[in-house]
């Protein structure tokens, strides 16, 4: 009898290392599969955070020009406008009033604009320091990404406004 409970006992302890061998086995893989999803997401989040500032970089430098544009459009304009106005003096304090104001609204889109360009800085590094730490979950990556393109989304809309009412 003891030695039957003997022998249930090893092949139980057999069964249990058995066990906890598989389980170790599956962990190792488990981790593997967690290590390669981690730096897929972490090459991904870099290429990601790249072309966000791709994008940024580039829609400043076309509300740049496009203000440029509208900012030596609207100087002719006034040009135009102040010799006229030289003819007609009353008019003159109406035209420079506007100047002042065009001048205002361009001042502020330069301001929304290094804002906006501070704040995409901001946000990169952010990013980046996240991907640096290998934190980031794919859940989380998702969540950013589509943060990113809704503020450049939004960014663009507003500045597009901006724009238009310059118009």
């Amino acid at each position: 009898m003891r030695e039957q409970i003997q022998l249930q006992a090893a092949a139980e302890d057999s069964l249990v290392g058995n066990l906890k061998t598989e389980i170790m086995s599956s962990h190792g893989e488990e981790i593997r599969s967690v290590q390669e999803l981690l730096s897929r997401s972490t090459s991904e989040l870099a290429r990601n955070i790249h072309e966000v500032s791709v994008a940024v970089e580039s829609t400043s430098n076309s509300l740049r020009t496009e203000i440029r544009r509208e900012v030596e459009r609207i100087r002719s304009e006034l040009d135009a406008e102040r010799s006229q106005s030289e003819q007609h003096s009353g008019l003159l304090g109406v035209v420079e009033a506007r100047g002042a104001a065009v001048q205002h609204r361009m001042d502020d889109i330069e301001q929304k604009l290094e804002d906006m360009k501070r704040d995409s800085l901001a946000h990169t590094t952010l990013l980046q320091t996240q991907l640096d730490s290998g934190v980031n979950t794919e859940r989380e990556k998702a969540i950013f990404n589509r943060l990113e393109a809704a503020e450049v989304r939004s960014r663009q809309a507003a500045d597009s406004r901006e724009t238009a009412a310059l118009r």
